[in-house]
């Protein structure tokens, strides 16, 4: 074995090495500088080739199926190369693992590597323009158990074909054009533990089997988001071991059954853009949940004070509803950030199915059983990032991995909540974006609001709030964006020389007796071109 990577070799793909070394068995090139095509010659020896990383670009050789006769594992990912696969890449039928995935490859998958290529364990085809229909009759890969399509212009449906991969323990099919219903061929994929559908057109109803107990893997992650999907979801959906759930961007409508808030497993539940009705589940056993994202529904009643048990929450949306009543008092028992862990459980960690570590033994029947042990486990190093977005800062931020450990939000904006501001929301001394505009909200904004250290963004707009901004607002020294224009609210803003003073017209407009800067001066008040010019704020 000889492993040069991670160095800072440049220069044409060095095939020479391979001819003249006849007793290399694995070559590891990864992340350096090679440029130009690649060039191969037949080298029946090598088992291992690891060349992703670098600036290889062109198309493949013609005859790469007959230069690489007893290759194990190929790993081509993270290149410029083009055009269209070769058919004789289905020549290589000891294949166990190929990573073509991040270059910008055009053109159908071949039939041959389909159907002939059936000891392969890990297909990684993601981040290329892949087209036609994958999962076509001739698909043939039985021994697959990670799949990676996802990010090309694959079409067609799963048909039959995807009950040739029974074993399969991560697929991944999304963004791509595929279409048809998911439920026809569920009951025979039992070992699935991570499903990613999203940004196709899949239609139908969510099936109860999707769930069922007689997975022999433990379905973790389901993405079915912006989709076609349509239905209520079924009472007799069992998903007790996911931990993430995201079904965004569908037409699904009806109640929320109570099961899909029981799950001591479940870490993050968006729902968000559907047409989902009724009220929020009054029964909700879901202790380690962390993002909680159902806005943009049709979701009516209270605010069940149940939520106020989700003591991990960092987000939280209900924005864009139907919700009535008052704020719940008791909303200070969640976190909101203030917990802080060390389990990062939203650290970025794609690893793409890194099989290709391995030690060698003397004796080849002792090194096959290191490879595949190797092999038969890949899609365990296989996390996605986590993304959330949240309107905050007046703009749909998007946060992705591990900043989700740090950031947090509760966004109840654009309901008919009414009632005062409860002081105890002064307390979630952790969160980053509070939005409660857009109700019916009485009262005066709550001193206690003080202690929001680390708030960035306070949305209190569109809403009957009267009295005076308090002045300890200015304290809040993190705050980059502020609104409560269009309230009740009287008297002069706080000293402009504090934070508050930093804001436009735009945070205060539409209060018809406030006054003083930016706004039209307070009766009384000295010339404005005496005024002090104003902090920047912090950032």
């Amino acid at each position: 074995m000889v492993d040069l990577s991670h160095n800072n070799l440049g220069g044409s793909f060095p095939s020479w090495f391979l001819q003249n070394n006849i007793g290399l068995k694995a070559l590891y090139l990864t992340n350096n500088s090679f440029t130009g095509q690649l060039q191969l010659w037949h080298v029946h020896h090598i088992i291992y080739l690891d060349i992703s990383g670098n600036d290889l670009n062109g198309r493949l050789q013609e005859n790469i199926g007959n230069l690489l006769p007893h290759i194990l594992h190929l790993n081509m990912s993270n290149n410029a190369f083009e055009g269209s696969l070769p058919s004789s890449i289905g020549y290589l039928n000891e294949l166990e693992g190929l990573d073509l995935s991040n270059n910008n490859f055009v053109g159908e998958v071949p039939k041959e590597l389909m159907v002939n290529c059936t000891r392969i364990y890990v297909l990684n085809l993601s981040n290329n323009k892949f087209y036609g229909e994958i999962f076509s009759s001739h698909l043939n890969l039985t021994s697959i158990t990670s799949l990676h399509l996802n990010n090309n212009l694959f079409s067609g449906t799963f048909s039959n074909a995807i009950l040739q991969c029974p074993d399969i323990k991560l697929l991944d099919v999304g963004n791509n054009y595929m279409s048809g219903e998911i439920s026809r061929w569920m009951d025979n994929i039992t070992s699935l533990d991570i499903f990613l559908l999203n940004n196709n057109f899949f239609e139908g109803e969510i099936p109860c089997n999707m769930g069922r107990n007689k997975f022999k893997g433990t379905l973790r992650l389901v993405d079915l988001s912006h989709n076609s999907l349509s239905g209520s979801l079924p009472s007799c959906l069992r998903l007790e071991m996911v931990e993430r759930i995201n079904l965004q961007g569908n037409n699904l409508s009806g109640r929320l059954p109570k099961s899909l808030l029981n799950s001591s497993t479940l870490l993050m539940l968006n729902i968000r853009d559907n047409g989902f009705i009724g009220s929020i589940p009054d029964i909700i056993t879901v202790p380690n949940l962390r993002i909680m994202l159902f806005g943009k529904n049709y979701l009516s009643g209270t605010i069940p004070k149940a939520l106020c048990q989700l003591e991990k929450i960092s987000f939280m949306d209900l924005s864009h509803n139907f919700l009535s009543g008052s704020i719940p008092h008791c909303f200070d028992n969640i976190s909101f950030g203030s917990l802080v862990t060390n389990d990062h459980i939203f650290k970025f960690q794609r690893v793409i199915t890194n099989f290709w570590h391995f030690s060698f033994y003397k004796y080849k029947s002792q090194l096959y059983k290191v490879l595949h042990h190797q092999v038969l486990t890949p899609y365990r190093s296989y996390n996605l990032q986590d993304e959330v977005e949240f309107i905050a800062k007046n703009r749909n931020n998007s946060y992705e991995g591990d900043i989700l450990n740090y950031m947090s939000a509760l966004d109840l904006s654009y309901n008919n909540l009414t009632g005062n501001i409860p002081g105890e929301l002064g307390m979630m001394s952790g969160i980053h974006a509070l939005n409660l505009s857009h109700n019916q909200l009485t009262g005066s904004i709550p001193i206690t609001f003080l202690n929001l250290k680390k708030i960035e963004s306070l949305d209190l707009s569109h809403n009957n709030l009267i009295g005076k901004i308090p002045s300890e607002l200015n304290k809040l020294h993190f705050l980059g964006v502020f609104s409560v224009a269009y309230n009740n609210l009287s008297g002069k803003i706080p000293d402009d020389r504090g934070q508050l003073g930093t804001f436009a017209k735009s945070s205060f407009e539409g209060n018809k007796f406030l006054c003083g800067y930016p706004l039209e001066k307070c009766q009384g008040e000295d010339d404005w071109n005496k005024k002090t010019i104003p902090f920047i704020r912090s950032k």
